[in-house]
């Protein structure tokens, strides 16, 4: 019968005893087969997961639509193995026709294209770059190295300039760029002069396609002059003069499965002190030079290994040696009346490993767990564990929270060169830290983040007038926001927020509210505004030029802080890149007081302009 019936043959071909005793029609019955369509992403550095689907012959079926994702391509549609195209969600029937099988669809990925700017010397022009393709255009010149470099030049209100250049060039292999700046002021107040210069220069090499080897070197000197206290007399000598001299040379490597680097450093540095009274606690002691030196060097190296898939070692190894001296010598006589020598030797191994786990179309769970020792041949030795847990979604929302502990040993100059006090009572201070939050980005518009924390320090350093001590144990929980928003390409907003609770008080340098908000408008071809604020509860802060009855903890007022700035981009009528800028901060006039009786105010400006060269 053509519906219902008598079975006589089956759909293997296996037949039961014919028992009709006449000529007979067989209709054949027929059903749809089975079969499933599985999705590869189709390039290894995709993200993301797609389930198989289950499909019936001669049904139309619609894909999946795609929820992979690759930085800096676009989803272009799918192909199967003999090259036929499909869009996302296309609708699809009768891929294949053997039950059972299954269908490999694979994604097929567009770059994205970007717009460049190079400037060849003689104005910038625009060319359109595709993600992951060469920069086929990057400018040459015959006989010459590619070359580029930055200038700005600035002056304001109270005697302030500030100059600084640098420079740099690629050839070959070789890298090189040095840099050099100059910034100077008179300050708010009488004898407040300040001076700082710097300089810098790096060169490096690839050593192979993975591996680079560079030599940096820093150089920092720097004069401020203390002001005093308000309401006291203006100081005669005061004066902090410091210089440092760092060297580093360092070799990454950054391989498939395989990231890190090694470096080494020395240092080396003078502080010359000319102060009124050589006690900064003691209003009565005679005038003088406190000097210090020190020389400090080390090794840092650390390597990340993806040991399988999803999984990364990692292994690392700070040592450090740390020493120097002091003398305090009184100005009227030249006689020595106090000095110290002393070195210090620290290592700090790690270990820890992290896996990330993707599962359930575009979630990926990422555990973290490792832990610091610090071993001191001062102090007390000490571990530090940590451990984390992400869970993300896309790019677009990640849940963390994290526990983790850290060491703050004091430093050389509190070894080798403070009072025998502070030589002799100093702890390590220790930070339990745990937070837990959510971060969540809505395209490239808007991004967010929300995190609780609660803090449990030990042995809390802090520097009074009588030097560093340890002020006691401090816990404190609160909550921080961040956001930024970006409605438009010309407009940039920003703002966030943080609420801190101490559960133990009075402590230092620990304001219940701090706010910040600020935006950046491109309101023409010709004209950028900056605007931003920053506002700072109040707090009690030690401070560091006080009588010794007057060393407690002492109370500083809540300060708001406004800035503006305008910038006219000088490529929009000229052929250099760079730009004329004018700035205003602290319009408020607001006092702020970073150390009590130590108040900055006043409102400040200055113009200047910055201008970007290569060849």
């Amino acid at each position: 019968a053509r519906e219902g019936g008598t079975q006589y043959i089956n759909a293997d071909s296996t037949s039961t005893t014919w028992n009709i005793p006449s000529n007979t029609t067989l209709y054949a019955h027929w059903a749809p087969i089975q079969y499933s369509i599985s999705f590869d992403a189709n390039a290894t550095d995709a993200t993301g997961n797609m389930e198989p689907m289950a499909c019936t012959y001669d049904v139309p079926t619609n894909l999946t639509s795609c929820s992979f994702t690759r930085t800096g391509y676009g989803f272009a549609g799918w192909t199967n193995s003999v090259g036929t195209t499909f869009a996302d969600g296309a609708v699809v029937s009768n891929l294949t026709k053997t039950a059972n099988e299954t269908v490999t669809l694979y994604a097929q990925w567009t770059g994205k294209t970007y717009t460049v700017y190079f400037n060849d010397g003689s104005g910038s022009s625009p060319s359109s770059i595709t993600y992951g393709d060469p920069l086929a255009t990057i400018p040459t010149r015959e006989g010459y190295a590619f070359f580029e470099g930055e200038a700005v030049l600035a002056g304001g209100r109270r005697g302030t300039f500030v100059a600084s250049a640098a420079a740099g060039m690629k050839e070959g292999p070789v890298d090189a760029y040095a840099g050099a700046s100059h910034r100077e002021s008179d300050g708010v107040r009488p004898h407040n002069r300040a001076v700082l210069d710097g300089a810098f220069a790096r060169i490096g090499a690839d050593l192979t396609a993975h591996e680079r080897v560079s030599f940096i070197y820093h150089r920092t000197d720097s004069r401020v002059e203390n002001p005093g206290e308000v309401g006291k007399p203006t100081p005669l000598l005061d004066r902090f003069d410091l210089s440092t001299d760092l060297y580093e040379f360092r070799l990454d490597v950054e391989r498939e499965r395989l990231r890190g680097f090694a470096l080494a450093y020395c240092e080396n540095g003078a502080i010359n002190w000319h102060k009124d009274h050589l006690d900064d606690a003691n209003p009565n002691s005679p005038a003088g030079d406190a000097d210090t030196f020190w020389l400090n060097w080390g090794a840092r190296v650390r390597g990340d290994w993806n040991a399988f898939a999803g999984l990364w070692l990692v292994g690392a190894v700070d040592a450090a040696s740390e020493g120097g001296s002091t003398r305090n010598t009184r100005l009227k006589d030249g006689e020595r009346v106090f000095s110290a020598r002393g070195r210090m030797e620290s290592a700090a191994p790690y270990l820890g490993a992290r896996y990330e786990l993707d599962f359930c179309d575009d979630w990926r769970l990422t555990p973290a767990a490792g832990a610091r020792a610090h071993f001191h041949s001062v102090y007390d030795d000490e571990a530090a564990p940590h451990a984390s847990l992400k869970l993300g979604w896309r790019e677009s929302v990640e849940l963390f929270a994290t526990g983790s502990r850290a060491v703050h040993y004091p430093g050389v100059y509190t070894r080798a060169m403070a009072s025998d006090y502070a030589r002799e009572t100093l702890r390590a201070e220790v930070l339990d830290y745990a937070s837990a939050g959510v971060k969540a980005k809505a395209g490239d518009e808007v991004e967010a983040l929300f995190t609780v924390f609660h803090q449990d320090e030990k042995d809390r350093i802090d520097k009074t007038a009588s030097g560093y001590i340890n002020s006691g144990s401090c816990r404190a929980t609160g909550a921080e926001l961040s956001v930024h928003w970006r409605p438009v390409e010309e407009l940039a907003v920003f703002g966030g927020g943080t609420w801190t609770n101490p559960e133990t008080t009075p402590v230092s340098r620990m304001p219940r509210w701090t706010f910040v908000l600020g935006a950046s408008w491109k309101v023409c071809e010709y004209l950028v505004w900056s605007l931003d604020g920053q506002y700072i509860g109040a707090m009690d802060a030690y401070s560091v030029r006080a009588e010794a009855d007057r060393a407690d903890l002492r109370h500083v007022d809540g300060a708001f802080i406004f800035n503006t700035r305008l910038s006219v981009p000088i490529r929009s009528f000229t052929p250099l890149d760079g730009e004329i800028f004018a700035a205003i901060e602290n319009l408020a006039d607001s006092k702020v007081e970073y150390y009590p009786g130590y108040p900055t105010g006043g409102i400040m400006w200055y113009i200047g302009c910055r201008v970007r060269f290569g060849n």
